[in-house]
């Protein structure tokens, strides 16, 4: 009985209230939710850009290898023109045909210049030739999503160069005595620039006797035909073998005369 007459007795009372003595206060309601996110992402959305430079060529074994430097600049893209990448993790990878060379943690740079860079040293002893080499960026994963790339990468032309080199081939005599004599045919190797290379010069006689002798000091190697060598004309085709890329070989061919 006492139950049924506290329930007739709440029905009353809110009979008689206003609706808005029930109505639920507003700082009492539950704040909206924000993603932390989402908010996040428009304050340091930016647009990254990245432009590699370096030498056009460099020589094989050099002293001073080439540096490429790849540039980044960060700008918002809802605040106006600031060039800084502070804010986020930013490493660049460089690499070549799809292989990676190196990756390397951008360094940021002060006012005036702001942005940063990515320095990558080019091997001394890279091989001969044409080299593309490409400059990527690189996020860390939580900003990753927040950036946009106008030119994320960029790829720099370096022809790696050897020196080049001459060869002389005398032969003294022209014509030898079966028996009795022996020509002797002498290499001499120089860069055009004159100086000496090292490595070995390869004498093949008629395409099948082989002789290899290492050029000395001044550059030279020299080979003697045999004195039995078989009546009639020879072919001995010379050529220099470079001890490293840093030069190119170069190849000749002189005839030796053989007589009774």
């Amino acid at each position: 009985m006492h139950r049924r007459i506290r329930r007739l007795l709440a029905a009353a009372l809110i009979a008689v209230l206003p609706a808005a003595a029930l109505a639920v206060p507003a700082s009492a309601e539950p704040a909206p939710v924000t993603s932390h996110l989402s908010a996040k992402a428009k304050a340091i959305s930016k647009d990254v850009t990245l432009t590699l430079t370096g030498p056009a060529a460099q020589w094989y074994g050099t002293k001073a290898p080439a540096m490429l430097v790849a540039h980044v600049s960060c700008d918002y893209l809802d605040l106006p023109s600031d060039n800084d990448c502070s804010d986020a993790t930013i490493k660049v990878r460089f690499s070549l045909h799809g292989k990676t060379l190196q990756v390397v943690p951008m360094v940021n740079l002060r006012d005036p210049v702001g942005g940063g860079r990515a320095v990558f040293h080019v091997k001394s002893t890279a091989t001969p030739g044409i080299k593309d080499i490409k400059a990527e960026v690189i996020l860390d994963d939580w900003t990753s999503g927040f950036w946009t790339f106008s030119k994320g990468h960029d790829t720099h032309r370096i022809v790696i160069k050897q020196k080049r080199s001459t060869l002389s081939v005398d032969r003294t005599p022209v014509t030898q005595q079966y028996g009795k004599t022996r020509a002797l045919i002498t290499a001499k190797a120089r860069w055009v620039t004159g100086e000496i290379p090292t490595g070995r010069v390869n004498f093949v006689v008629d395409g099948k006797t082989h002789t290899t002798v290492a050029l000395d000091k001044d550059g030279i190697a020299r080979f003697r035909l045999s004195s039995t060598a078989a009546v009639g004309t020879h072919r001995i085709t010379v050529t220099t073998v470079p001890s490293t890329p840093s030069w190119t070989g170069q190849r000749k061919a002189v005839s030796i005369y053989v007589i009774r």
